[in-house]
């Protein structure tokens, strides 16, 4: 039998000793944001086609009443919400993200499922932001512990590997699970593990497949973890122990145990996550930035001779014409095509129409991508993320801008105000003004007396019209 100085014990006594009252308040407001901008992407998410049928077949499965997930006729099982709702969080690719040693979307597999087993479970505010802080800070600590170095990651990239640890911990706080009981929820989750697809299966694919980083199943294999341990189920405790470890099992070559038991007095990891401003792959938004500015000068795009972007190597690997909505998000040239004509983020770049748009396809035959040798290195070596971008017009004249990092880093981080107003945009649709205004207010209010359950409730109901696909 493990010890008990395995490392998942060591996370099991964190999580079964944290509490709110360890939190500064400038970190619990940023938590209380990052709620805040999960349930619009979630809300927005379930309008795309592949919401649709996604819900649909597991709502046929049918199942206890539990949990709320918007665009569902009535409350499903907090297993089948907790999936649904972290792969809707991630299917605009607009929800927050974490670009330290790891690169992921740590929210879409903490947030949703931690609400999906908070409503089922009745608990209240206090104990839901406890678990949601335990669940990134879990997560994003395994993330850096096992990140491969950089010539192991041109083969294997991964992260609902790592993030399946975020609901698996905060499902165990939530269900007050022994420290003991906590690494048998991290030891099973291991096994519930996504394997590192994506760079088989994003990066050097030509089409984006639908199912996207599978956090969906990221979240449905923690959240039975926790499940299964908070009822005497036994998981493997010495899982990240050895040289046969977690890390060997997520196809890495490195493993620092001193990232993984980083202590919160000195860092916490949620503090590093970022809110994003497009609705597009991370490794695009230093470039859109630059875009940004450019057409803050007042850029006539009929007069656009060429667009020359340069960026590290693995934006620059996003260089494709897109024939769907995931193709979207990660093709350089059409975000930079849509933001140059004007289009704000969100539903306006995802649009059936916008995709068909004969402007758009004549502005990405004149964006030019290339790697920067510079950028690459740095990119490699720190994880910024840089790009220049120049538009050349007809007449001859240039107008350039470069950034060494994206707005929503934490070196660059957005203001809360743009955070609320990302979040309008994405509720008011479905909510209506009224409605996503009550949940704005209940989100940031939080912790409260009241049940978490009345925030699934306001989602409830929740509807628009799909897009076409």
């Amino acid at each position: 039998m493990a010890g008990t100085d395995t490392h998942a014990m060591r996370l099991g006594r964190f999580v079964d000793g944290f509490s709110l009252d360890d939190v500064p308040d400038d970190v619990l407001e940023h938590v209380r944001h990052l709620v805040l901008d999960s349930l619009g992407v979630t809300l927005g998410g379930s309008r795309l086609p592949q919401a649709e049928a996604v819900t649909g077949f597991w709502a046929e499965r049918g199942g206890t009443p539990e949990s709320t997930v918007p665009g569902a006729d009535g409350r499903l099982p907090l297993t089948t919400a907790a999936y649904l709702n972290g792969y809707l969080a991630n299917l605009m690719d607009y929800d927050d993200t974490y670009s330290g040693r790891a690169i992921g979307h740590p929210g879409a597999t903490v947030i949703p499922p931690t609400l999906a087993v908070a409503e089922a479970i009745g608990t209240d505010d206090r104990s839901f932001l406890e678990a949601v802080i335990v669940g990134y800070e879990v997560s994003i600590r395994v993330g850096d512990a096992i990140m491969p170095s950089p010539e192991r990651s041109k083969a294997v990239v991964g992260t609902g590997t790592w993030q399946v640890f975020g609901p698996a911990a905060a499902t165990a706080k939530l269900l007050d699970c022994s420290p003991a009981a906590v690494a048998d929820a991290l030891g099973m989750a291991a096994m519930n593990a996504p394997v590192p697809l994506v760079r088989k299966v994003g990066i050097e694919a030509d089409r984006f497949q639908w199912l996207k980083n599978n956090y969906g199943w990221a979240c449905l294999g923690g959240v039975v973890a926790g499940e299964l341990a908070s009822r005497g189920f036994r998981g493997s405790r010495d899982v990240f122990d050895g040289p046969t470890g977690f890390w060997r099992m997520a196809a890495s070559d490195s493993f620092d145990a001193d990232v993984l038991h980083r202590d919160v007095a000195e860092w916490f990891a949620v503090s590093d996550v970022s809110v994003k401003p497009y609705s597009s792959c991370r490794w695009t938004h230093a470039a859109l930035d630059c875009v940004d500015e450019v057409r803050s000068r007042s850029v006539d795009v009929e007069a656009i001779d060429r667009v020359d972007v340069a960026t590290f190597h693995e934006g620059a690997s996003l260089d494709s014409v897109p024939e769907t909505v995931f193709d979207a998000q990660f093709s350089l040239p059409y975000v930079v095509a849509v933001s140059l004509l004007g289009y704000p983020p969100g539903f306006e770049w995802l649009s059936a129409e916008r995709l068909r748009d004969p402007a758009v396809h004549a502005l990405m035959e004149r964006v030019h991508v290339r790697a920067d040798e510079a950028m690459s290195a740095r990119y490699e070596s720190t994880g910024g993320m840089g790009a220049a971008v120049t538009v050349r017009r007809r007449d001859g004249t240039e107008l350039h801008a470069e950034t060494d990092d994206p707005r929503g880093d934490p070196e660059r981080p957005l203001p809360y105000t743009s955070v609320r107003s990302k979040y309008r945009d994405l509720a008011e649709p479905l909510l209506g003004g009224t409605g996503a205004a009550e949940l704005e207010t209940r989100v940031l209010s939080m912790p409260t007396d009241r049940p978490v359950a009345e925030v699934g409730a306001a989602l409830d109901g929740a509807s628009c019209p799909v897009t076409d696909d």
